[in-house]
């Protein structure tokens, strides 16, 4: 579920920044999860932090608990274990603030629209935005600013 709902994240934000999909889109291929380091789990974060299951993690106690661990890490004080926390809730923080910025950068009606499409016929909600905004640039408004490629570099081999 967390690694899903951040495919998703990493999806939406190559779409809404163009300047980083070549280095967000390697990250979407099959394996690339291995990246992602094994104590990166949504849970160890909210036991750590005491944050019962189905309750959002606050950014402010998330910051707060980066700065103490840093402050420990700084000082040489930092056991092995919090130093592997201290990572995971980097990330944890830098992929809610991505979220974020996916969440507030709204693409066009006619893309929300092909996605939502997509995902009711059984395709991957996670690759639905990427095959709406490649149908919206190809059929739809291919001249469109969201656009950043001529129409034929989506879908090649299409017609």
């Amino acid at each position: 579920m967390f690694e899903h709902d951040l495919k998703n994240k990493l999806i939406r934000l190559a779409h809404s920044n163009r300047d980083l999909r070549p280095h967000l889109l390697p990250l979407l291929k099959d394996g690339a999860s291995d990246w992602i380091p094994g104590d990166l789990k949504e849970n160890k974060v909210r036991d750590y932090l005491k944050i019962p299951k189905g309750k959002t993690i606050p950014m402010g106690k998330l910051k707060a608990e980066i700065a103490k661990l840093r402050a420990k890490s700084d000082s040489g004080e930092i056991t092995k274990d919090e130093s592997s926390m201290l990572k995971s809730m980097n990330l944890a923080v830098q992929f809610k603030e991505m979220g974020k910025k996916a969440k507030d950068a709204k693409p066009p009606k006619k893309v929300q629209e092909i996605a939502k499409d997509v995902e009711e016929k059984g395709g991957d909600p996670g690759l639905a935005y990427a095959v709406a905004w490649s149908v919206y640039c190809k059929y739809k408004e291919p001249g469109s600013p969201h656009c950043h490629k001529p129409a034929t570099d989506y879908f090649p081999g299409r017609k």
